[in-house]
């Protein structure tokens, strides 16, 4: 499957989350008996409609997202008469607030539901010190062994079933500080230890170096470094039927929500290393371009089901980002609206308390600043990343 064809069901798979989300707000408004008299995919002019009771569905000219309109979201706009009694401001706080928070629900059900499908597809993988194969060098993940590069391990005589223990005499805890510690020592020769059948042996060997079955150039590491190699691997796949992927589902989900969490905490320094020679999905942000292009990645290289997987993975990570992203109190998120809606029943409970006249509803106008600031942030984070994964393209982590 080619880059361009998997760039373009990335694509169809945001215009669809976005459609979701959407559709989030509106199923809700509509239970709850507010009025929504629109709901389009896209932007711009309409390229076709049709009406069905109050609500005119249709797809407009520029498929960047999706929106539906429900009459008193705001202060600016005019109410009939006959429609006060359903506008949005006339409903209930707890109402409004499950409305608001419609949206970024549905994206975490459709991350669930992907990541559900990946664990059905391929399982979860679990890594240890102790080596499940040997003799095969290997420039990504999802490449086949390669016969052309020799194995340092194997040529030192490891094998399947062998613990180890040290590296250039440092003591090996899990199999990233291993990795890490490989990548450190570079490739110098290193003393190995490990253990077999309960006895400790110690070898020497000389990492090597591969190429980038994508590139077909040398695979690099994040400091611009050839990548050594010593052609073992220690992954054990666990796979699930419809119900034991459950649990496992939102033990991951429930990951990916810290991760992202993480992450965003540490988006100011990764912004700066945007174009840093070394670039990785790992240590930068990506724009839309960026994560379609590690989607395109995804469904290049390996088997089908792994393809699939991955890309199912990217596109649920990018909802869980989204659907916590948009909860952040700023606005013009629906976080922000939100936080807008506490404060003011906040304040009228305060108010009542104290005797005092209800305040109503905040001056959404006189926020207009703080909107325009966060948007201006947000098209600037996007046009650098943008920048960034035009003329510094992450490489394929797959």
């Amino acid at each position: 499957m080619t880059h361009q064809l998997g760039w373009l069901l990335f694509f169809v798979a945001l215009i669809v989350s976005v459609c979701i989300h959407e559709a989030g707000h509106f199923v809700m408004a509509k239970r709850f008996g507010m009025k929504a008299t629109q709901f389009f995919a896209g932007f711009g002019p309409t390229l076709w409609s049709f009406q069905r009771g109050e609500t005119e569905y249709g797809v407009k000219a520029i498929p960047a997202g999706g929106f539906v309109k429900i009459i008193g979201m705001t202060d600016l706009e005019e109410i009939a008469p006959e429609d006060e009694s359903r506008a949005f401001y006339r409903q209930a706080g707890w109402k409004r607030t499950i409305v608001l928070a419609a949206g970024s629900f549905m994206h975490f059900v459709i991350a669930l539901v992907l990541i559900w499908m990946g664990l059905l597809l391929v399982g979860t993988t679990k890594t240890s010190l102790t080596l499940t194969s040997v003799g095969c060098v290997k420039a990504q993940v999802s490449d086949t062994c390669s016969t052309a590069t020799p194995a340092p391990a194997q040529a030192a005589g490891l094998l399947p079933g062998d613990t180890l223990i040290s590296y250039d005499g440092v003591k090996l805890t899990s199999w990233d500080q291993f990795s890490q510690t490989v990548q450190a020592h570079g490739l110098a020769p290193a003393t190995v230890q490990y253990e077999r059948d309960g006895v400790l042996k110690t070898v020497t060997m000389t990492p090597a170096t591969v190429t980038d079955s994508t590139t077909g150039k040398a695979l690099l590491l994040a400091n611009g470094k050839p990548a050594p190699k010593i052609g073992v691997s220690s992954v054990k796949t666990t796979t699930y039927n419809a119900l034991t992927a459950i649990p496992v589902t939102f033990s991951t989900f429930g990951s990916g929500v810290s991760q992202t969490v993480t992450g965003v905490t540490k988006l100011p320094d990764q912004i700066s290393r945007a174009f840093d020679k070394g670039r990785t999905a790992a240590n930068s942000p990506a724009s839309v371009v960026g994560v379609g292009k590690i989607a395109g990645d995804a469904l290049a290289s390996g088997s089908f089901a792994d393809r699939v997987a991955g890309f199912l993975g990217i596109v649920a990570a990018l909802n869980l980002f989204v659907g916590l992203f948009n909860l952040l109190p700023l606005l013009p998120l629906d976080g922000g609206h939100i936080a807008i809606l506490w404060f003011e029943g906040a304040r009228s409970r305060l108010a009542r308390l104290f005797h005092r006249p209800d305040p109503g509803r905040v001056d959404i106008v006189k926020l207009t600043p703080a909107l325009y600031a966060v948007l201006i942030l947000i098209v600037g984070l996007s046009v650098t990343l943008l920048a960034a994964d035009i003329v510094n393209p992450i490489a394929n982590p797959f």
